[in-house]
């Protein structure tokens, strides 16, 4: 299937595919994200992100700003900090990207004041060949999703050309206080039938000082928040 939005429609854009094989026809829904421009102003904010991905979830506005006051919004929760919740790993997987362009690290790190232990999961592409830095799903260039911090509390981060963005406040503070404080917000997953799934978050980090937390989006599984 290809996305090829009309002129005009911007947005959370949905379509009815029909497949038809020797044993009757099969309906599926497909769902895809039209920005008004190509980065700046016009970019997806992160509401319309989630609602194209189909999460049931209240973000604190529709707007492609939403302040960057370190008090929560709508239904964030204030989450530093997360251990594993069970068996198997972690997951940190990105699932959408409206940000510049170039090659972005991202991974957990373990707490140790201001010289936190970072380890790289993988990078995002930069955009050489395609705009995988303006997309849902944007592509990988090396490295997974998937890590193990064993029993200890852990946060995650990214590095972008300028600087790390840290679930911590006072890391962001610490480090990089030219930047935003509250680098990310993280949100409770709730899937496209309404339901909570237990131990997954939508995390939005903010990359500048705009506000709009869906310059690089993960959702993190098998993770409870530290206490």
């Amino acid at each position: 299937l290809t996305f090829t939005p009309a002129v005009g429609s911007v947005g959370s854009l949905e379509a009815l595919v029909k497949v038809s094989t020797s044993r009757g026809v099969t309906e599926l829904r497909a769902f895809g994200l039209s920005a008004a421009t190509f980065e700046g102003a016009g970019e997806a904010t992160l509401s319309r992100v989630v609602d194209t991905l189909g999460f049931k979830v209240d973000v604190g506005g529709d707007q492609l700003s939403l302040g960057t006051d370190p008090e929560p919004i709508g239904e964030e929760v204030l989450a530093p900090l997360f251990v594993k919740a069970g068996s198997g790993p972690v997951t940190m997987t990105p699932v959408a990207r409206y940000s510049p362009a170039f090659e972005l690290p991202f991974g957990f790190y373990l707490p140790d004041g201001v010289t936190p232990m970072m380890q790289v999961l993988g990078s995002l592409s930069d955009s050489a060949s395609s705009a995988e830095h303006q997309k849902l799903f944007p592509s990988m260039s090396s490295g997974g999703v998937e890590f193990d911090p064993g029993s200890d509390p852990f946060g995650c981060f990214t590095t972008s050309a300028t600087h790390s963005i840290f679930t911590e406040d006072a890391l962001n503070v610490a480090l990089h206080p030219e930047y935003v404080e509250h680098g990310v917000r993280a949100y409770p997953y709730v899937d496209r039938r309404g339901i909570l799934v237990p131990d997954a978050w939508l995390i939005g980090f903010e990359e500048a000082t705009n506000g709009d937390y869906q310059d690089y989006v993960f959702l993190l599984r098998n993770a409870r928040l530290h206490l």
